[in-house]
């Protein structure tokens, strides 16, 4: 019974081997011939005999080599571009391979495809990069990709990359229901003129970002049936896609997106502008969306955009939002949360046709950074942020340069404890008559360059108060404020001030300029800048030092930066005379509050001697009896 088992076993293991050794497999067979390159796909059970012919390469037989298929994410052991002729030969019609990643990546020209009917897609999950950097690549027709069963794919991603050359692209039909990400799937398809990609399932569709990339080219992109989209990132989707004139994307739902960065962004900042002249985005839900970061960047032709009902509470990100939409002469975004933004720089840049722009409830409490915000909105007239909190900011350099009609800006209530730049800040204001920054605390900031240059019709400006002993650059920082005709910056340490090349250049009506002990121009000499002070009183024409020393053309560099002393050392500026600090009850000033002083009172309600600052003791506005019994109970300690 023992030997009939055994003998049963060694049968079964028989039988199993000669299956083994008769199974179907996939591959592919490489064949020279007057040194040309063929690979042919099989489906069957002859691979041992192509190994065989291999192993007796002669010039009659051949056969180069035997490759497997790849799977997932492998690389396939052939690269196209080395092939003049592919076929699939009638038995790999029953082949079901699952990859096709970077099955054609590199393949500037399509090899001779012979056999595609006997190209069977339907179990293939892996389309991704299979194109990718066939940059001379001008057709896939031969490929008959129209008729390709897709339905089983899941990444697209990368799938066209970089084929510059591709002229046309028909894949109406395909089946994308299963489809997970097509990041990137068409990026720099730079000859691509029109893409139909309507009934295309997006039930699945996560990633679409940067799909369209840098498709220059691009006139119109057919996306009806996409409203069953749950993309979670749709960052760059458009990017660059200079020139599509008009997209509908009303009906695209973005309920679950997250990531809007660049959508519809011009590339090379700058240099390119998209052509869009209409978006249709007002029924968008962005209740989700946490980056909206140069999102419409560089839309220029764009007139009109409703985002007014957009949700944006989750959004962080703001910055360059609009940058370069200049020809917006409004936007609507008055109700918008801002609550979590932290960077609002560069937002509305360039939005030189905005006459109103409404952000006056705006919750600016975690923004930490404001540079350009506002920077070249040359038709607004009044930005309101009095009741903005700016706590946490620490950059507002060039946050309102170039609002050439701002005429008015309150900024009482602006905290500045944690600004380290303030370069170019109110710079070409030129319609700012005055300007109040009593509230500015300063002590952090290492950069004051253009502060306000050509604040042409400033006639005062109230600097008095700033702490500069951390500022390094000055350079430019009151030029061309030419109706300015007193300027106090005794207040200012210079002492680690390294730059101050055309620091009072073209303030032609400036006559004098206070300064105070701590006034320095040591640290020019070790500057990297070269020249640290040139034209630094250039066309200061109206300028005398407080010993009646004359502007001189010849001496406009840091020569004269100093304290006028007459003849011997002559010099542009002038001390400020500290005014006396007085003492409540000190009607005699000398010092002490006492029974004198109560004379000294007496006398001047007489008349016999004059009133000064502090004669006024109940502070009431009037010098009388009422002072004297103000004055007897500070001394007895009542008050």
């Amino acid at each position: 019974m023992k030997l009939f088992k055994k003998a049963l076993l060694l049968f079964a293991l028989a039988l199993l081997g000669a299956a083994k050794l008769s199974a179907q497999e996939a591959y592919a067979v490489v064949e020279q011939n007057n040194g040309e390159q063929t690979l042919t796909f099989y489906y069957d059970w002859n691979r041992d005999y192509w190994v065989e012919q291999l192993n007796n390469y002669s010039s009659v037989t051949h056969v180069a080599e035997i490759l497997s298929l790849n799977e997932g994410y492998d690389e396939p052991e052939w690269s196209m571009s080395n092939f003049s002729t592919i076929v699939f030969d009638e038995s790999f019609s029953e082949a079901r391979p699952n990859s096709f990643y970077h099955w054609f990546q590199y393949c500037d020209i399509l090899p001779t495809v012979v056999g595609i009917e006997n190209l069977n897609t339907s179990a293939v999950t892996n389309m991704a990069e299979m194109f990718m950097f066939s940059i001379e690549l001008e057709s896939l027709e031969s490929l008959c990709m129209k008729q390709w069963d897709t339905s089983s794919v899941t990444d697209m991603s990368r799938m066209f990359y970089y084929c510059s050359s591709l002229k046309s692209l028909d894949l109406g039909g395909w089946d994308t229901k299963n489809v997970m990400s097509m990041n990137q799937m068409f990026y720099s398809c730079e000859a691509l003129t029109s893409l139909n990609l309507s009934g295309w399932g997006t039930g699945y569709l996560a990633d679409i970002s940067y799909m369209f990339q840098d498709c220059k080219s691009l006139e119109t992109i057919e996306m009806s049936g996409w409203n069953g989209c749950k993309a979670e990132n749709m960052a760059g989707m458009f990017y660059g896609c200079h020139a599509l004139t008009y997209l509908d994307l009303s009906s695209l739902n973005t309920s679950n997106v997250t990531n809007m960065q660049s959508m519809f962004s011009a590339s090379e900042a700058g240099l390119n502008s998209m052509s869009l002249t209409s978006i249709n985005v007002s029924g968008w839900d962005t209740h989700n969306v946490q980056n909206m970061r140069y999102m419409f960047h560089g839309c220029d032709k764009l007139k009109t955009l409703d985002v007014s009902g957009w949700e944006t509470y989750f959004v962080t990100d703001m910055s360059g939002m609009f940058l370069r939409c200049n020809s917006l002469d409004g936007l609507d975004v008055s109700n918008w949360n801002t609550s979590l933004v932290t960077n609002m720089s560069e937002m509305f840049l360039s939005c030189t046709s905005l006459t109103t722009l409404d952000v006056s409830k705006w919750d600016t409490g975690l923004v930490t950074d404001m540079h350009s915000m506002f920077s070249g909105c040359l038709k607004l007239e009044s930005i309101d942020v009095t009741f903005w909190d700016t706590r946490k900011v620490t950059k507002m350099n060039s946050m309102f340069s170039n609002c050439v009609k701002l005429n008015s800006i309150n900024l009482v209530n602006f905290d500045t404890y944690n600004v380290t730049n303030m370069e170019w800040m109110f710079a070409h204001c030129e319609s700012l008559t005055e300007l109040d920054l009593r509230s500015f605390n300063t002590s952090k900031v290492t950069d004051m360059q253009w502060m306000f240059a050509n604040c042409i019709r400033l006639t005062a400006l109230d600097v008095s108060s700033f702490n500069t002993e951390k500022v390094q650059t000055m350079g430019q920082m009151f030029n061309g404020c030419r109706a300015l005709t007193a300027l106090d910056i005794s207040g200012f340490d210079t002492r680690k001030v390294n730059y101050m090349s055309q620091m009072f250049m073209g303030t032609s009506n400036l006559a004098t300029i206070y300064v105070g002990e701590n006034w320095s121009t040591d640290a020019l000499s070790s500057s990297y800048y070269y020249p640290p002070s040139s034209e630094m009183f250039k066309d200061c024409t109206s300028l005398v030092g407080s010993k009646g020393t004359t502007y001189d053309a010849n001496f406009i560099d840091k020569t004269y930066a100093h304290i006028d002393e007459g003849p011997s050392n002559p010099g542009y500026f002038s001390e400020k005379t500290q005014d006396p600090i007085y003492e409540e009850g000190d009607v005699n000033g000398d010092g002490e509050i006492n029974v004198s002083d109560v004379t000294t009172l007496v006398s001047i309600i007489l008349g016999n001697t004059e009133e000064n600052a502090t004669s006024d003791v109940n502070g009431d506005g009037v010098v009388n009896v009422s002072d004297v019994t103000a004055l007897v109970s500070i001394i007895l300690g009542n008050n």
